[in-house]
């Protein structure tokens, strides 16, 4: 079981990551115009802009948190884009496939687990057949994991879904396990592949944002033909993947100490929200803040994460020296020349070290 407290420093890092990264990338001219909004209230447009950002980059932070959690449990994380398409499915699978799909649309309560046993018959002792090829654009997945002889395959998902959505979800979720069936052929039951869509949390007004009850109760019926089997909505999922019972409680804590006092995230939401509309001028200086702010943030924190999205120190064997591998214009992207500024004030501000062996500093010469 991964403890409350890591639960929560995770959380705590991914949103730092993923708020202040959108900041810095905040630019004035990025604020397109509306056709109704600006003829109301101008000022308003550009509130929204930085608020509808900061929400779309949070889509991402679900995942980047799912595979943290993931590592920590030793499960093998592999990349979004690893997961492939059957080149070739067999007339007979593809027929099958296309029966299943059918039956849950037409109301059939016919089981996940069922159709795994109908694969695992039509499967027996055919070879691998490791034929593949990309998915379509929206077809994928965004968490693909796998440990000892079991995958995982999940897809994330606002937490309010449409009307009819459950249609297309459910028909995804058996293409998704048929095709991974068809690359396995009889090496694995089909039962050892897991396939689901995830809700971060409950959304139900009033109610526990724990509670993957209370969001089948208040959601449930847009996303049938799936069942109970597929759906991990709130605490379900994240239950599954630590071990921990309080597991979201635990995320939400992490978010609410990211937001706490003086904190890197709170100063410069602060700067762009309470300080109130600004001229473009002012609206780039602030991002510009943020990106030194942020910048300095990373200099000083050394992650204790398996994740290596998050590893910007290379600790390098050969030599006994370490690179910092994060490009300084990724950081840095919205600011001209931000490489040579920045990289200047990390050398004046003494934040030139490795803050785990406290080598120096080695600028990497491909941050072009």
């Amino acid at each position: 079981m991964i403890s409350g407290e890591t639960i929560s420093n995770v959380t705590g890092k991914a949103l730092i990551m993923s708020i202040m990264g959108n900041l810095c990338d905040t630019k004035s001219q990025k604020i397109s115009p509306h056709f109704f909004v600006d003829l109301y209230n101008k000022d308003i447009n550009q509130i929204s802009f930085v608020l509808n950002s900061i929400r779309t980059s949070l889509g991402t932070f679900w995942e980047v948190i799912a595979e943290e959690f993931a590592k920590l449990k030793d499960y093998d994380v592999m990349t979004k884009s690893e997961f492939k398409k059957a080149r070739n499915l067999p007339p007979e699978i593809k027929i099958e496939m296309q029966n299943m799909i059918d039956q849950r649309l037409s109301g059939d309560d016919r089981s996940i687990l069922d159709y795994c046993e109908s694969l695992d018959e039509m499967y027996k002792n055919k070879p691998v057949d490791g034929g593949t090829i990309s998915w379509e654009s929206g077809e994928g997945v965004d968490l693909y994991f796998k440990k000892e002889d079991k995958y995982f395959i999940f897809d994330v998902k606002t937490v309010q879904i449409n009307s009819g959505s459950g249609n297309k979800f459910d028909q995804q979720l058996i293409k998704w396990l048929t095709n991974k069936k068809h690359q396995l052929r009889g090496t694995i039951s089909a039962k050892n592949i897991t396939v689901g869509y995830i809700f971060p949390y409950n959304s139900k007004a009033g109610g526990d944002r724990t509670s993957h009850e209370e969001w089948m109760q208040d959601q449930g019926s847009k996303a049938k033909p799936m069942t109970e089997k597929e759906i991990y909505a709130a605490n379900k999922f994240w239950k599954f993947i630590t071990e921990n019972p309080n597991a979201l409680l635990n995320i939400f804590a992490g978010i609410e100490k990211a937001l706490e006092g003086n904190s890197i995230v709170k100063k410069n939401l602060d700067k762009f929200f309470v300080e109130g509309v600004m001229t473009p001028d002012e609206l780039d200086s602030l991002a510009e803040e943020a990106t030194k702010d942020f910048a300095k943030y990373l200099y000083e924190v050394d992650f204790e994460s398996k994740n290596e999205k998050w590893h910007f120190w290379s600790h390098r064997k050969d030599d006994g020296k370490c690179t910092f591998k994060k490009s300084i214009n990724a950081i840095c992207k919205n600011a001209d020349g931000a490489k040579d500024r920045i990289g200047l004030e990390r050398y004046q501000k003494g934040f030139n070290k490795c803050p785990k062996c406290k080598d120096e500093f080695i600028m990497r010469q491909n941050d072009n």
